[in-house]
């Protein structure tokens, strides 16, 4: 196995199989290169001059599927794009769709093949998706979590796979100072830049200091989560090794003004179960899956990180 940068790994595949744990990137992803094609390929020019004709055309396995659920048949592409897309644009428009689609001209963007409650009606979705892709020959990225894509069937094995590497330092520095920047005073000048760099120097010489830290940061969703704290001005959390471990299996929450996790559990509970908890006054904080991704939450007068990362 050997590390690629995207647009190396896009370059030579028409069907396209992207992988990575919870937070990693993979819907920014496919929402960077739709905005991309349908505006200057700023960010991916060598995608723009591959796939600058097609359109772009997102869905999100999560809606396809339901659907199967409800009606208890499979779901063409084309039905499912008009009935995403009918109630934004004009009938003429998603005729256009349709032959365009035909005409393969159309760059699909299939997310979240893990993201499904009904795994039959997945596993129908997923064989009408590979369907249309064979039949009408027209190119698709689709991202998805390893073991929730494998409870589901496999992909042709002529598809092209790859895994989202973790960030390293330095992308990790680059992500960071980024921020930073974008925070500093309005009116930029040296000095500002060089503030910019000294706590980009020390918010990575913090995370190096802490291993489990620093495995958490090489996650965008979580480095960004622990930037957002330094922003406003808390300390880093200590994290238990067994929550760098179990980081893309479930929920956990981060406590800011303690030196560890507060507690991490599994659970797959309605969407009131964490405000029964919290006005239950439990003596440890036990969430579900209602979290917020990167949202500071205050609970029983502690402010706590929370990120919600899906369990399969």
């Amino acid at each position: 196995m050997r590390r690629l940068s995207l647009v190396e790994w896009l370059g030579d595949g028409e069907r396209l199989a992207l992988l990575g744990d919870a937070g990693c990137g993979k819907s920014t992803l496919l929402r960077v290169i739709a905005l991309d094609l349908l505006y200057r390929h700023a960010h991916f020019p060598e995608v723009g001059s591959r796939w600058g004709q097609h359109f772009p055309v997102y869905i999100p396995f999560a809606r396809w599927s339901s659907h199967v659920a409800r009606d208890g048949n499979p779901i063409c592409i084309k039905e499912i794009v008009r009935r995403s897309l009918e109630q934004l644009l004009t009938s003429s428009i998603v005729d256009l769709l349709d032959r365009a689609i035909d005409d393969q001209r159309v760059l699909l963007l299939i997310d979240g093949l893990d993201e499904w409650s009904s795994e039959q009606a997945a596993r129908v979705t997923l064989s009408a998706l590979v369907v249309t892709v064979e039949a009408h020959d027209v190119p698709v990225i689709v991202p998805g979590r390893p073991r929730g894509l494998s409870r589901i069937g496999a992909l042709p094995a002529g598809w092209k796979r790859g895994t989202i590497a973790p960030l390293a330092a330095v992308q990790q520095a680059s992500i960071t100072g980024g921020w930073f920047g974008r925070y500093a005073s309005s009116a930029v000048d040296d000095a500002d830049v060089s503030e910019t760099k000294l706590r980009t120097s020390r918010f990575m010489a913090e995370l190096a200091r802490d291993a489990n830290l620093g495995t958490l940061a090489t996650v965008p969703l979580l480095l960004i989560g622990l930037v957002t704290l330094a922003l406003r001005g808390q300390i880093l959390p200590r994290v238990d090794s067994s929550v760098s471990q179990l980081a893309g299996n479930g929920i956990y929450f981060l406590s800011l003004k303690g030196t560890s996790m507060v507690r991490y559990v599994e659970l797959s509970t309605d969407h009131q179960f964490f405000m029964r908890c919290a006005n239950e006054r439990y003596r440890e904080i036990v969430v579900d899956q209602v979290a917020t991704s990167g949202a500071l939450l205050q609970v029983h007068g502690k402010v706590c990180l929370a990120f919600e990362l899906k369990r399969f």
